[in-house]
């Protein structure tokens, strides 16, 4: 085969994107695109390589496979050598497992089918999977062994045989040439199985025993009560406060409902919101209601970006996006979707606040950059100190603009809890503490666990006595 040097400079360009999007560069956030061009180039030069020998009449399948592991399995075996080592003295138990499952699955050339069928919510983060970027080899290898035994086949058939194979592959991706619905339908294959769905449903009886922290739900009343003292509202992190503001509640005679929807800021005017938040609404005009408790990660609604805590912690994901359907503004600018959500958090106050309710406001919990309890591990099995936190400017960056609007807020009725001067003032003054001694405040990047919730607890509990409001009898 001759050789051609712009594929090679081909290789170099694709080489680039891929190498970008993995250092986290967002303007080359398609560098998977580099990818497809391997795969093409690998699939120009194989099948040349395997027509030339059939032309000459020199094809060996065994000659074949003996060229690619010659070429592949030196490099291979290396990597795999230092990062089980690596593995070994870095990653913990749980993601060892899956370590050593991804390590069996590259050495058969399914690891692509091992890592999609293993990923998830639940699943290790891509950092600690050293072997994930093995899927594209294991595509590439299963090309090798399929393809020229494949290609022989049909040279024995002459044209006509192509053609035949041809029209195979065309009628493989027939389902997508329906439009909408039709093509989900015909080319969905993930939920035929009775056993996944009766194991889920088995599963789903043991869910409230397995969570290290309080369940997340998003509405729950309570039993035996027509009246309903205090409703906690918000999204995910609402949810995180709730069992221990809750449990607290209860022991002093009041009765707690707790609306949230995760993800769902409870703000009029949130578009994807909507609907829950008018639910939700309707819910608090209930004149029972006396006290509602607002929670929410106001940064999702306000800014949409990832956090990045200056010392080695950033969340990695994209701007989450936001519509308002009472915008004052229309401009796609950061100022902009500031002051939509700060009138559609303004907006919901003023409809609490005007049906009779006292409002206790939860300023921003400060985020983490980083999953708090496997960085805490990580960082106490080197011999690192006591506690982790970060400076506590990253957390004014951060929400400097929200507490400044939250400040300046004057209504009758209206109480703030700040988690921020128990995490990045009492613990240790200049930084935002995660987890000290044997206390970790979060369970993961930026939901507070038990330990830091009931912090919060004690804080929302100390305007409620101040209150002092009739307790159901």
């Amino acid at each position: 085969m001759i050789y051609r040097r712009e594929i090679d400079g081909l290789r170099a360009i694709a080489v680039v994107p891929v190498v970008l999007f993995h250092a986290g560069i967002d303007v080359v956030s398609g560098g998977f695109l580099g990818v497809d061009v391997f795969f093409v180039i690998s699939g120009y030069l194989i099948t040349s390589i395997l027509i030339d020998d059939l032309e000459k009449d020199r094809f060996s399948i065994l000659r074949f496979y003996e060229r690619r592991v010659r070429r592949i399995l030196p490099a291979l075996i290396a990597v795999l050598l230092f990062s089980l080592a690596c593995a070994c003295i870095w990653i913990f138990p749980r993601e060892l497992m899956y370590f050593s499952r991804s390590l069996l699955s590259v050495l058969f050339f399914y690891s692509n089918i091992q890592f999609f069928n293993n990923t998830g919510y639940f699943s290790p983060e891509a950092e600690v999977q050293p072997l994930l970027h093995t899927w594209s080899l294991a595509v590439e290898e299963q090309f090798y062994l399929v393809f020229p035994l494949l290609l022989a086949l049909v040279w024995r058939f002459g044209r006509k045989g192509a053609i035949y194979v041809i029209s195979a592959l065309g009628l493989k991706g027939a389902p997508w040439r329906f439009s909408g619905e039709t093509a989900r339908i015909l080319s969905a294959q993930n939920d035929k199985s009775a056993n996944e769905a009766s194991c889920m449903r088995y599963a789903a009886e043991f869910r409230d025993a397995a969570q290290s922290h309080y369940p997340l739900t998003d509405c729950v009343f309570p039993k035996g009560h027509d009246q309903i003292d205090v409703a906690i509202v918000g999204d995910s992190h609402a949810s995180a406060l709730s069992g221990a503001v809750s449990a607290d509640l209860t022991r002093d005679g009041l009765t707690t409902a707790v609306l949230t929807v995760a993800g769902c800021a409870p703000w009029v005017g949130i578009t994807k919101c909507e609907t829950s938040t008018k639910l939700i609404n309707k819910a608090l005009m209930d004149r029972d209601i006396q006290i509602v408790v607002l929670a929410a990660r106001y940064s999702m609604t306000v800014d949409g970006s990832p956090f990045v805590n200056g010392v080695g912690g950033a969340e990695k994901k994209p701007v989450e996006t936001v519509e308002f359907s009472n915008a004052i503004c229309t401009e796609r600018t950061a100022d902009c979707r500031q002051k939509n959500a700060f009138h559609s958090f303004r907006t919901e106050l003023d409809l609490l606040v005007n049906a009779g309710k006292t409002v206790i406001l939860v300023y921003p919990v400060p985020e983490g950059g980083w999953h708090v309890p496997k960085a805490y591990a990580r960082l106490r099995s080197t011999g690192g100190p006591k506690v982790l936190s970060y400076p506590y400017p990253a957390y004014e960056d951060r929400y400097g603009a929200v507490i400044k609007f939250l400040d300046s807020l004057d209504l009758h009725s209206l109480y703030r809890v700040k988690p921020a001067q128990i995490f990045c003032q009492q613990m240790q003054p200049g930084s935002c503490v995660q987890a000290k001694g044997d206390e970790v405040y979060y369970f993961d990047d930026d939901h507070l666990s038990n330990a830091g919730a009931r912090l919060v607890s004690e804080q929302i509990m100390s305007i409620v006595r101040a209150l002092d409001i009739e307790k159901p009898q």
